[in-house]
């Protein structure tokens, strides 16, 4: 029931800390959500239950172990979200494996995390556009976006 208006959240990490029915706004940046502690044993674990970022702007920002399905994500020009998320990281990995150029093996390893996080029943993810265009470059953000998205590059 916590309210964090105009977040300045910057390289925090909430380890397995429990969210429910809070509600993030402004800019967070490099902040971690995990489902639990590191070695945290019998703690009860984060799900994060009714949690709305919907005014919020994700900037480098990883949900860990967390399958998302109570959190509400902004639906803005910067953020985009990923449906059946687990199988289109999946899909994009399998059409980046054994590219040789540099650009695709930088996307192959920043999916390859966000597949080792993903949470064992995550429906949907969430990405920022301007984060994969500092990692990527204009057009190697839009290609990484669509190849995410199962669209053709």
């Amino acid at each position: 029931d916590c309210v964090f208006d105009n977040a300045k959240l910057k390289r925090l990490d909430f380890h397995g800390s429990s969210f429910t029915r809070c509600v993030f706004r402004g800019e967070l940046r490099e902040v971690q959500f995990s489902d639990r502690a590191f070695n945290a044993e019998g703690v009860t674990p984060n799900t994060m239950e009714d949690v709305d970022f919907s005014s919020a702007s994700l900037r480098q920002v990883e949900f860990r172990r967390l399958d998302l399905d109570r959190v509400r994500f902004p639906i803005d020009d910067q953020h985009f979200l990923v449906c059946d998320y687990s199988a289109a990281l999946d899909r994009a990995l399998g059409q980046l494996a054994g590219c040789g150029d540099r650009l695709s093996r930088s996307m192959h390893a920043f999916l390859e995390v966000h597949r080792k996080w993903a949470g064992p029943n995550q429906a949907v993810g969430v990405f920022n556009r301007r984060d994969l265009k500092e990692l990527f470059g204009e057009e190697g953000g839009a290609r990484c976006e669509a190849l995410v998205l199962g669209q053709s590059v």
